[in-house]
């Protein structure tokens, strides 16, 4: 019986948490080939006249895993922004091993770019208000996009975001390897590790994302010193 009342409880909790999330408006905004990538925007309720800040929101997985339902992946912060009555934009974006890093960064930039060309004036948003925020891969995307969006965000907030990859703490020669950073060979297979570009040479990268002397795929130290 007790059991019963835990059960109903959390779901009574559970929908009051849901309902406070606001349904997300989904707006496809770059396809390729058959493949549609789209972003959703979460506009607080009551808004009324008033522009609210944006948090262009970046989810993590470490370049392979992961899309843009962040408020089940990242209920906490997710929540936290939408109780302070900001609107919060998330992305689905290419992933490895697929695509290379560069590639999703040029997807984070059509993103960025539609935002401020077809959505800006739909929303109640300030779009000189906008702030990027990115945990673990996505804080080191967030970190990089910084640097190439325009116009430039007001804020970049990178939480335990991955800023060398060429460390010795960190392997250096990967593809030598079955595992990925902290032992995650049993969730990514060895094949994965050896195939993914993410991990790889990438020697046709733009210079600001490649250390040519390594064999993954951005020193930031250098990225940001440019």
């Amino acid at each position: 019986m007790n059991s019963w009342i835990y059960i109903l409880i959390a779901l009574a909790i559970s929908a009051q948490i849901n309902a406070s999330i606001p349904e997300p408006r989904i707006f496809i905004y770059k396809q390729l080939a058959d493949v549609s990538i789209t972003l959703n925007v979460y506009i607080p309720k009551r808004t009324g006249y008033v522009s609210v800040p944006i948090i262009f929101m970046v989810h993590g997985g470490i370049h392979v895993t992961g899309n843009k339902t962040l408020e089940i992946q990242s209920p906490r912060v997710f929540r936290e922004f939408i109780n302070r009555g900001w609107c919060v934009i998330t992305m689905n974006y290419l992933l490895g091993p697929q695509a290379l890093v560069f590639d999703m960064l040029d997807d984070l930039v059509d993103a960025y770019a539609f935002l401020h060309e077809h959505l800006a004036h739909k929303f109640p948003i300030d779009i000189n208000n906008i702030h990027l925020f990115g945990q673990s891969s996505a804080g080191t995307l967030v970190l990089l996009c910084g640097r190439l969006f325009e116009p430039r965000p007001k804020s970049v907030v990178a939480m335990y975001p991955v800023t060398d990859y060429v460390s010795n703490y960190i392997y250096v020669e990967p593809l030598k390897s079955d595992s990925l950073f902290l032992n995650l060979h049993r969730i990514l297979s060895k094949q994965l590790v050896q195939e993914s570009p993410v991990l790889g040479s990438l020697t046709n990268n733009p210079r600001i994302f490649t250390n040519p002397e390594a064999l993954i795929c951005a020193d930031m130290a250098s990225a940001m010193r440019m």
